[in-house]
């Protein structure tokens, strides 16, 4: 989502007065990033209400090739992708550069970082930079996402980390994206799914950007 969008979207979603306060403030020599992939929509949700706190840049994930929609293919591609170590290519790549914190967002996937935020990890220096790692799962923290990531972005100082429980999987509830996105379609919806939202605002203070 690039400003333009990010602006139109929470004009929206202010207007409807869902935003909390914006308390978060950055030093006054911090640029903020969020970098994310998405499949179901969970991650793109929590990193949307971020963006609204933190009213920073965020840059989505794409993958060139698209993944299948049935879910028992894509856990049997994933597993195969992390296995075989294959480098998922990517629509676009954000130029980081002038950004000296960034969130990096995955679902996990198998208890292990999704392919496309692992392209992204391989691609990129993070020298002098610093990376705040969060994931969406459904109850099992971050597995081993957060050790890959770490080995992932060697160079890179890491603030604290996140795991988020999100309320629907698709295992369980395989129209997720559907679903997820008629929450995003009216607006006041989609945080209203969030849970643990003083959770949230305690990590990012935790952070001290």
């Amino acid at each position: 989502m690039n400003r333009r969008e990010f602006n139109a979207t929470l004009a929206k979603v202010s207007f409807l007065g869902l935003l909390p306060s914006l308390a978060f403030s950055f030093n006054g020599s911090s640029k903020v990033l969020i970098v994310y992939y998405t499949r179901t929509l969970n991650t793109h949700i929590l990193s949307l209400y971020l963006q609204s706190l933190l009213k920073c840049d965020s840059f989505v994930l794409k993958t060139k090739q698209e993944y299948p929609k049935d879910y028992e293919e894509m856990v049997a591609l994933a597993a195969k992708e992390r296995e075989q170590n294959i480098l998922v290519e990517l629509e676009s790549m954000p130029d980081i550069g002038a950004y000296t914190h960034i969130f990096v967002g995955t679902p996990l996937w198998g208890l292990h970082l999704s392919s496309p935020l692992r392209s992204f990890l391989l691609q990129n220096d993070f020298r002098d930079k610093f990376l705040i790692p969060f994931c969406t799962n459904a109850g099992w923290g971050f597995g081993n996402a957060l050790s890959e990531l770490k080995n992932l972005a060697k160079n890179a100082n890491f603030l604290s980390s996140f795991a988020y429980e999100s309320k629907f999987k698709e295992k369980t509830k395989r129209d997720l994206r559907a679903y997820n996105q008629a929450l995003l379609n009216s607006h006041a919806k989609a945080f209203d799914s969030l849970q643990n939202k003083d959770k949230i605002k305690k990590w990012l203070d935790s952070a001290a950007i």
